[in-house]
């Protein structure tokens, strides 16, 4: 099986365990948890495919890993930082998540893997944990 093949199996299954269980919700008031609510979406739709020795543009989104591989560090597919602390608009990963990736300059697919756009309550959260500055909290 090619390498998608293998990253559409381990998304469809991580989809499947995103419906038993589900990242904890996020107030309009809250500042996200990196650790308690981003962490876990990253787990639930990302990591599958994003894993040590195997992740798509060498992004690594395990537990450890994550917040280093993404915060004010310059995206291999576009021009914008994949998060930029306080600006959801400039954080490539937001656009990746809407996919309109394409509209600022990027290319490939929109995240997770097969889905159109992500979940709503996924772009919510990390455009909220993104706006209070992407903290490591």
């Amino acid at each position: 099986m090619d390498g998608i093949g293998v990253c559409a199996r381990r998304w469809r299954v991580a989809w499947l365990c995103a419906l038993v269980t589900s990242a904890s919700p996020v107030l309009a008031d809250e500042v996200p948890s990196f650790r308690k609510t981003i962490q876990p979406m990253l787990d639930t739709y990302c990591v599958s495919c994003h894993l040590q020795g195997s992740a798509p543009e060498d992004l690594v989104l395990q537990r450890g890993s994550a917040y280093r591989q993404l915060v004010g560090i310059a995206s291999v597919q576009s021009t914008l930082k994949r998060v930029m602390p306080g600006d959801p608009q400039a954080s490539y990963l937001l656009h990746k998540l809407t996919g309109d990736q394409l509209s600022v300059g990027g290319k490939g697919v929109a995240m997770p893997f097969g889905q159109a756009q992500a979940d709503t309550q996924l772009i919510q959260a990390v455009q909220a944990w993104i706006a209070s500055g992407a903290p490591n909290n």
